[in-house]
């Protein structure tokens, strides 16, 4: 593969004329301390939602199932 510099503004160039571009770097992130204490209580809200949900199933069920089974004796 030759190289020259001939390319833009004088970036090296491949045998294609192209500028070759460098390999993405890696990214690593950072949450602040004021972001963990978010996405914490968020967490706890969706659990608190969740088990809402849960228990309100449970309550439909046990209704449903008394009414149908009060009705048969």
């Amino acid at each position: 593969m030759q190289t020259g510099t001939s390319g833009i503004a004088g970036m090296p160039t491949n045998s294609n004329g192209m500028v070759p571009w460098k390999e993405p770097m890696a990214m690593t992130g950072f949450f602040s301390p004021m972001t963990k204490v978010y996405i914490g209580d968020v967490l706890d809200h969706l659990e608190i939602i969740c088990s809402s949900m849960d228990q309100f199933v449970a309550t439909c069920d046990h209704l449903t199932d008394y009414v149908f089974v009060s009705q048969v004796l």
